[in-house]
């Protein structure tokens, strides 16, 4: 079969993209080795060589897509100067990601359930962090109770959140264009809330 010609990174990988994709679609109490393992084209046998045990492999497609994800929104950042931008920045980078990847691949790092796993935890948390330390930073830079900006950036990571639910269902809408409907929603909440409105840009 195909797959018995992949090399061992190249099989690592497709395992990994795979397991995101059920884990994502079951849940991780409702993923199986044995379903993980069939749509690989590859044993339950091999899966285990790879991976010791299901939590070792959610912990694997954690740093899978957080560091690939986190590098996206990082890459999409760099170049806003406003906090306004860096908002709005953050979002494209994400749904960006989330396009030429899987739109529903961020679910392992904010998932409901996870395995009872201080590694796990730590990894999805750190990621976590990582994400809200980026908002925050652009939130603290335009407003001067950090108690507001701490409150403002949780908002905006939950209105995330239930934004990329909802994207996953709809397959017709591009990351271009949710990033724009998202601009003219919340660019008029974010000025209000003190953060100046980002410069117009200008085409050569």
């Amino acid at each position: 079969m195909a797959s018995a010609r992949l090399n061992r990174a190249e099989r690592e990988t497709q395992m990994l993209e795979i397991a995101t994709e059920v884990f994502c679609e079951r849940g991780y109490a409702g993923a199986s080795m044995n379903e993980i393992a069939g749509r690989c084209g590859i044993t339950k046998p091999m899966l285990y060589l790879y991976f010791d045990s299901k939590q070792r492999l959610y912990l694997a497609c954690v740093n899978f897509v957080g560091d690939d994800l986190i590098a996206a929104i990082e890459g999409s950042v760099i170049e806003a100067s406003s906090p306004v931008e860096q908002v709005l920045a953050t979002a494209a980078g994400l749904f960006g990601f989330a396009e030429q990847r899987d739109r529903a691949w961020w679910g392992v790092i904010y998932a409901e359930t996870m395995p009872a796993d201080a590694e796990v935890a730590s990894a999805t948390l750190g990621y976590r962090d990582r994400i809200f330390g980026i908002l925050y930073r652009a939130m603290a830079a335009a407003l001067a109770d950090p108690v507001d900006a701490e409150l403002a950036t949780h908002a905006l990571i939950g209105a995330g959140e239930s934004l990329l639910r909802w994207w996953v269902d709809q397959p017709d809408c591009t990351a271009a264009e949710l990033t724009e409907r998202l601009t003219r929603l919340v660019l008029p909440l974010l000025t209000s809330l003190g953060l100046a409105a980002p410069e117009p840009s200008h085409s050569a």
